[in-house]
């Protein structure tokens, strides 16, 4: 028995990486076909995201081989939209998801495989040991970012969020199924398993440290954040509840005083008025605070529903016994 692998990658301005990229997976195509892994490299999938160089031109030319095929896009729809097209074009049992530039190099997916059926994981997400970037402001800024994405949302994965995924097949095209076109992939994933590991390898980002461009502009970047934060639970809203529920307390207690004041000490309130109506302010505050935060609790389950949260989810884990077998056996492993 074999098991398939998908290799899915997003396109938008890589023409100068495309070529050394199928090279690449070649070379892993043919080291599992020679060797004795049981999992075959059975198609790489390009998808072509309305590129603004001269990938389209690249892409047809790498097409010409059988197991490489190319997806276009009518027009720009962003990273997470263009991987989501390229998993629903997938058969394979496993799929990768990986950047076009060779950041993400293809050798490590063997290890990643060892790293996923030996822990019973759906996703497994590779993760830098080194700084990605070579920019102390854009890799402090990302991982900052994740930490205070990780705090609001109580996702405890998000930290380990990178486009460098191997995911199992049915999980990923389930997800990409539902995936709405304004979802976070990487939160709709977690919808549908919480068996997630990380693989720690060294991974630069060689087209920002040589040219100082990235794929993504400040503008994307927003945009990334807006749609985690919107595909996300909205466990913020719950602090406001809690919030202004602490706040009509202090409201409840401080009218106690004010009105004991009043009637045994009349002459410590220096202003008369002032007080209670700081306190009238508060309370009336209180309960808006705690009205709002109910209805965007509402509002937040009927975004889940948009955006195709599902009720439950099935997987398969089967064929992970070939691979265990392997990898547990005399099978070697590319770490």
């Amino acid at each position: 028995m074999s098991v398939s692998l998908s290799i899915v990658v997003p396109v938008y301005s890589g023409a100068q990486y495309l070529e050394n990229l199928l090279l690449e997976v070649k070379k892993v195509r043919e080291k599992w076909e020679k060797g004795s892994i049981p999992c075959r490299v059975t198609e790489l999938i390009f998808v072509d995201d309305d590129s603004k160089d001269d990938s389209s031109t690249v892409l047809k030319s790498l097409s010409n081989t059988e197991w490489v095929h190319v997806v276009t896009l009518a027009k720009n729809y962003g990273q997470h939209a263009a991987t989501n097209a390229g998993i629903s074009y997938t058969s394979g049992d496993w799929v990768v998801t990986l950047d076009e530039d060779l950041q993400h190099h293809p050798e490590h997916i063997e290890a990643m495989l060892k790293v996923a059926v030996e822990n019973s994981a759906d996703i497994v997400y590779a993760n830098s040991t080194t700084a990605v970037h070579n920019s102390w402001f854009r890799d402090l800024s990302s991982r900052y970012y994740k930490k205070l994405m990780t705090t609001l949302t109580k996702n405890k994965h998000i930290s380990n969020f990178n486009s460098y995924r191997l995911i199992r097949g049915s999980v990923a095209r389930s997800a990409a199924a539902v995936s709405s076109h304004d979802g976070y992939l990487d939160i709709v994933l977690s919808w549908f398993t919480n068996k997630v590991e990380v693989y720690k390898l060294t991974m630069i980002d060689q087209r920002f440290t040589e040219t100082g461009q990235s794929g993504y502009n400040l503008s994307r970047l927003l945009s990334h954040a807006r749609r985690l934060i919107m595909t996300s639970d909205a466990k913020l809203l719950r602090f406001a509840a809690v919030f202004g529920l602490a706040i009509l307390v202090f409201c409840v207690f401080s009218a106690q005083y004010v009105i004991f004041s009043k009637l045994f000490f009349p002459e410590s309130i220096g202003a008369t008025g002032w007080t209670s109506q700081i306190v009238t302010t508060l309370f009336i505050g209180s309960g808006l605070a705690i009205t709002l935060s109910i209805i965007a609790e509402y509002l937040a389950v009927i975004v889940q529903h948009v955006h195709g949260k599902p009720t439950y989810s099935i997987v398969d884990r089967s064929t992970d016994t070939v691979l265990i077998e392997f990898f547990q056996g005399d099978g070697s492993c590319s770490l």
